[in-house]
């Protein structure tokens, strides 16, 4: 009785077979190949200094989308799309769309507190254990398992300073089956392998699953800011909404800036508030929030004056 494991490997073995008589048959074939305060944030493309050709691209496009799915960033699209925007505008902008309240505007697009920058190092790629497998004539099935390690330097850089808020090293490893098929023939000889590409996939989705609580836990390093828009008798609108993570009941300090500069460089060393009032939110919107004074003068309050957190939120 043939059981189901001989089956599959069967199975797999047909269809590698068929691909090797392809292969060796065509030439062509053969040479082609939520609760939390948020900032926003901007993933540059990754320098690739390894052999491994569109690494750079695809580590900068999972690490996006990563971002994005955890909830605790405001991800700015990456360069490609911002450049479509920029174009969307200016099409719009030159008077050959309809005009309206929801056409594309210049000067709207969100900036980023912060920027991402990345250096992948190394990549290895290579068997991880013993290879088996069986022949017949000139072509062999073999089955194995292969690692995939990928390492990069990941960088967190302050916008408005330009300096480096914190790096570190990241390395992803996969393991994985492996299936290599060999053929032998009076003209050419050669090898298909099947799984590594989902190997170097999963390497990237490991680097990076460490990568996102590493980025998440350096934000009490970076100062988060808004400011005054509005007042209304004791009511105060701040610029900052539940895109930045503001909710019901979070509260604020209010009061004028100060920014301490270096004497010697003239770079901003840090940006004081000096309280003037406590603010707590009564209503949150997308992008703004209604507060009232729970403490302090509601007259001392004005449009622009700076907002930090009131108390750190977990």
């Amino acid at each position: 009785m043939i059981s189901r494991r001989l089956f599959s490997s069967f199975g797999i073995f047909s269809g590698l077979l068929v691909t090797a008589l392809v292969f060796i048959a065509t030439p062509a074939l053969a040479e082609s190949s939520g609760g939390s305060l948020r900032y926003s944030v901007f993933v540059e493309k990754f320098e690739n200094k390894t052999d491994q050709p569109r690494l750079g691209d695809e580590w900068a496009t999972e690490l996006t989308s990563a971002l994005q799915e955890s909830g605790r960033f405001i991800v700015v699209a990456q360069e490609d799309m911002q450049h479509s925007a920029f174009k969307e505008q200016a099409r719009a902008t030159s008077g050959v769309t309809a005009q309206g309240r929801k056409t594309a505007q210049k000067a709207r697009m969100t900036p980023a507190q912060l920027l991402v920058k990345g250096v992948i190092t190394d990549f290895k790629q290579g068997a991880a254990g013993q290879e088996s497998g069986i022949g017949i004539g000139g072509i062999r099935l073999g089955g194995g398992r292969a690692r995939t390690e990928i390492s990069a330097t990941i960088q967190m850089i302050d916008a408005t300073t330009g300096t480096v808020v914190v790096s570190r090293r990241f390395t992803g490893i996969a393991q994985n089956r492996a299936f290599t098929l060999g053929y032998a023939g009076k003209d050419r000889n050669g090898a298909l392998k099947a799984g590594e590409s989902d190997n170097v996939h999963a390497a990237l989705e490991k680097a990076i699953d460490d990568v996102i609580p590493w980025m998440t836990g350096q934000l009490s390093n970076v100062p988060w800011r808004g400011s005054v828009l509005k007042t209304e008798g004791d009511k105060v609108y701040i610029n900052r909404g539940s895109r930045e993570g503001v909710s019901a009941g979070d509260e604020f300090i209010v009061g004028e800036s100060e920014h301490l500069m270096d004497p010697d460089t003239g770079e901003e060393l840090d940006e004081l508030v000096r309280e003037r009032a406590r603010l707590r939110v009564l209503q949150v919107q997308e992008r703004t929030s209604v507060c009232s004074v729970i403490s302090g003068n509601p007259g001392l309050v004005i449009t622009g004056m700076g907002v930090r957190p009131g108390r750190e939120k977990s």
